[in-house]
This record gives structure tokens, C-alpha cells and sequence, in this order.
């Protein structure tokens, strides 16, 4: 049968994905294509070559807010191109284009990404519908967007979980680096506790669809009861100045964009805790690598990575966008943390880092094309 030929395409892929790219350059047994247009949008910084060398990047023609990637299409759409993997952006017309000419040809093509979440009702959500039925299958992070992909109308045995991941976990999943973990948080307890020094984090864009002003009136509540309160802000967006001149800024550090993740999880470990105002993802990951616990918004739309959170073990859930509830969970958290079992706290951090590694992501998305194309030529 020979190589299989699989070409991962985004029009800006994040930078957060270049350990999981890297490790399907790689891939055993199959050669791995990764192209991307020379755009981002959002303000998350994407991937060039110089972050990862394997990556061929197009030159990108944007008219308004769609965009077309030079060449791409035709290279995605070759006959020797066994699957084509493609990010749900229904922006870029290049996206389309493969998926409509691959779908013509009868050749697999996967989309691989978020979907929206259940109960969604917008514009992207009914253009995603329609790429998923172009598609041959779909690649979720786990069961919420599996469920999400359902309610689409797309059947289960179209959809593959195949995990996510940041970086490597590898040097903190083991035992000893949970164990000192546990203690970090025990002595944030205790030092909120005794003298009101209660440290927290929050990281993401700063849009006002995400509700930031909510962390920082949630600091004003808790200096009732933690008078040292601190809040570090990583990040930036459109909301970043009227942040900065609310009332309570002067309890928080806005520290900007952080790439590095060497500086992010010391700068992550230095919390009592991680918080998202009104929904979270990635976050949720960063916070289990550094050992740091979760204060989870309740809203649909978090991404699956909150899943691998143990609720009442790492992480605590409040009502999302409500400040009030916020604060109060965050003043259980302090008064609760030092009922946490020392063995509980460490199984649920060491599994949920084992299941959520870059390597492992990599192999089922490889193994998931492989077992397109063997479909494909099965059905023919």
C-alpha cells in the first residue's frame, strides 16, 4: 500500500499546536504535510516556520473576513494526498475549496477542532453543519464536542475523539512533581487563611464575550475576607484599557501575552488558583500542569479539556459571569483545601496529564487517517 500521504491544513495554525504538529512530522509509517497561510485573526499569535520548521506556510489574500491561500487548495486536492485534515474555519474560502473538490473526487477529508457547543444557535454554527456533512469524519477533543457534533445531526461513527494537548507533560506528570503540588496548594490555604494573601490567575483574550470585568469585581468581594487579594492577568484584547481603569485594577498585575511556557506555569504556580470569568478551555490543561487548582465557570460552551478537572479534588465550579459566585467559591476553596486527600490530588492530576500528551494526540489523529483511508478503500 505504501506511505500514507496526510496533509494537515489551517489558515493560521495557533501556537499552542506546534507540540502536537511536531509530533506528527514525525509519525512513523505515514509522511505529514503541514501548511498554513501567512494570516491570524483574533489576536492569538499563530505559528511561522521559524517556531516550526516542517511547516509550509501560503501566501494569504484576505478580502475583509475571508481569506484565500495561494496553491493550497490544488496541493490539499492532489491524487497522492491520501487525507486531507482541516480545521473548522468557515472564514477561508481555501477551506471550503478542498473540502467541495476532495468530496467531488470521493477522497477522505477530516475536520479537526472545535464545533461549537450543544444548544448553540449562530451563523458559524449552521456553516459548521454544512462543512461537517462535506466532510468524511470529525476529530473532537472529547465527548462535549462529540456531543456537540451530534446534535449537528452527524453520526457517531463519523466522529473520532482524539484527545488535546499543550506542551509535553512528561517532566510534571510523575508522582513527586504532583506531591509537591499539593503542598503548594495547601500552603496557599493557609496563607489566605492567616493573612489574607489570596493569589489568583486568569489567562486568555480579553473580549467582551468572555466577561474579564468579572474577575476584577470578584476581587473587589473577596478583599472583604482577603484583604492582601491579587489578580494576575495574562493576556490582552480589546477590553485590556477599560480593565485597566476599573476600581480594582490596582489589585491586579496585567502582565500581557505570555508565549514562553516556562515563564506562564511559574507565573501560573505562583496562584492559590487558575479562574476563567465565563467559559474555559486550554486553560484548564496549563493549570493541571503547573498543580494549581481550578475555579471553573459553569457555562456550555467551556471546551472538553475541563473534563480532565476533578470537581471537589482540583477545581471548584461557580455560576458563570456572576462574580458573587465567584468569590464564594473561591472562599469554600481556601476553607475546604486542607480536607483534599494528598493520594486523591495526585491520581487526578498524573491521569488527566498521561491522557492529555501532545505524543498521544499525535498518534490518534495519525491512526484516525489511517483508518479513513482504509475505509475509503474498503467502500470503493
Amino acid at each position: 500500500m505504501g506511505t500514507k500521504q496526510l496533509l494537515f491544513y489551517y489558515y493560521a495554525f495557533p501556537h499552542y499546536r506546534r507540540e502536537i504538529l511536531a509530533q506528527l512530522a514525525s509519525g512513523d509509517g505515514v509522511s505529514v504535510s503541514i501548511v498554513s497561510g501567512s494570516s491570524s485573526r483574533g489576536g492569538v499569535r499563530a505559528l511561522s516556520p521559524e517556531d516550526l520548521p516542517t511547516l509550509r506556510q501560503a501566501r494569504t489574500l484576505s478580502l475583509g473576513p475571508f481569506t484565500w491561500d495561494l496553491r493550497v487548495q490544488s496541493r490539499a486536492s492532489a491524487r497522492h494526498v491520501d487525507v486531507a485534515v482541516l480545521g473548522p474555519a468557515v472564514s477561508s474560502v481555501t477551506t471550503w475549496a478542498i473540502l467541495l473538490r476532495r468530496r467531488l473526487t470521493g477522497r477522505p477529508t477530516l475536520l479537526w477542532g472545535r464545533l461549537g457547543y450543544v444548544g448553540e444557535v449562530s451563523l458559524r454554527r449552521t456553516l459548521i453543519r454544512l462543512m461537517c456533512n462535506l466532510a468524511t469524519g470529525l476529530l473532537v477533543y472529547g465527548e462535549r464536542d462529540r456531543n456537540s457534533a451530534i446534535e449537528l445531526g452527524i453520526e457517531g461513527k463519523r466522529i473520532t475523539i482524539v484527545g488535546n494537548a499543550v506542551g509535553t507533560n512528561a517532566t510534571v506528570w510523575d508522582d513527586q512533581s504532583s506531591q509537591e503540588a499539593f503542598v503548594r496548594v495547601q500552603e496557599s490555604a493557609i496563607a489566605a487563611e492567616r493573612d489574607g494573601r489570596l493569589v489568583l490567575v486568569h489567562s486568555g483574550r480579553l473580549t467582551e464575550s468572555k466577561r474579564p470585568e468579572v474577575l476584577l469585581e470578584a476581587v473587589g468581594l473577596l478583599r472583604d475576607k482577603f484583604p492582601l487579594v491579587h489578580l494576575h492577568v495574562i493576556g490582552d484584547g480589546p477590553c485590556l484599557p477599560d480593565l485597566q481603569r476599573h476600581e480594582n485594577a490596582r489589585y491586579v498585575t496585567f502582565h500581557g501575552p505570555i508565549y514562553d511556557s516556562g515563564r506562564l506555569q511559574e507565573l501560573i504556580q505562583s496562584a492559590a488558583m487558575v479562574v476563567s470569568p465565563f467559559n474555559m478551555g486550554l486553560l484548564a490543561l496549563d493549570a493541571l500542569r503547573a498543580g494549581v487548582p481550578v475555579l471553573l465557570p459553569d457555562h456550555p460552551s467551556s471546551g472538553p479539556e475541563v473534563d480532565a478537572l476533578t470537581i471537589g479534588v482540583n477545581a471548584r465550579e461557580f455560576s458563570a459571569g456572576d462574580a458573587a459566585s465567584l468569590a464564594d467559591q473561591a472562599t469554600q476553596w481556601v476553607r475546604q483545601a486542607r480536607d483534599i486527600s494528598e493520594s486523591d490530588f495526585v491520581d487526578a492530576r498524573s491521569q488527566a496529564l498521561k491522557a492529555s500528551e501532545p505524543a498521544r494526540v499525535a498518534e490518534a489523529l495519525i491512526q484516525a487517517c489511517v483508518h479513513a483511508t482504509e475505509a475509503a478503500v474498503g467502500g470503493a
